[in-house]
């Protein structure tokens, strides 16, 4: 039997297949050649619902805010809570009242990222859609909550 030799067309689709691999292993850095590290800031919107009373009067004015993985995303540049309206029977009846035990708490977010497609993306590259859930954290915190709204800001409103 003759051993099968390697022609251009199998060249092709074996550096093709590396290109690919390469550019999943290398997107973030792909990313980085094609948008600016200077990027946009925006003003997100983020409300948190249900948070214990303890836990939300820990996030404060003025607290930076990271992602899942410790990166940075922003600060916190207002935040305002209200109590949480629970659902209890009462003579057979459900009824809505204010909580004594929880809050919703809604906070408004400086963020450096940038825009790709008509997408809002933060510096490491999370998706900020509305209505999306996001996990943030602070120093003390890690919460859940929902994007409510973004929107782009001419001129930086913090030093990230």
């Amino acid at each position: 039997m003759k051993a099968k030799k390697f022609n251009l067309f199998d060249i092709l689709i074996i550096i093709t297949a590396a290109v690919i691999i390469a550019g999943f292993a290398f997107r973030a850095e792909i990313k980085s050649m094609f948008f600016s590290d200077e990027g946009s800031y925006f003003l997100v919107n983020v409300q948190v619902t249900f948070l214990e009373n303890g836990r939300a009067s820990t996030i404060k004015e003025g607290d930076d805010i990271y992602d899942a993985n410790g990166k940075k995303l922003g600060t916190i540049s207002s935040v305002s809570s209200t109590p949480s309206k629970d659902i209890v029977t009462i003579d057979g009846l459900d009824r809505e009242v204010l909580s004594t035990r929880c809050k919703d708490v809604a906070m408004e977010i400086n963020m450096r990222g940038y825009i790709a497609d008509g997408v809002y993306y933060t510096k490491s590259g999370i998706q900020l859609l509305l209505n999306d859930a996001i996990t943030l954290e602070t120093d003390t915190l890690s919460f859940s909550g929902r994007i409510t709204d973004v929107r782009k800001v001419a001129l930086p409103e913090s030093k990230d």
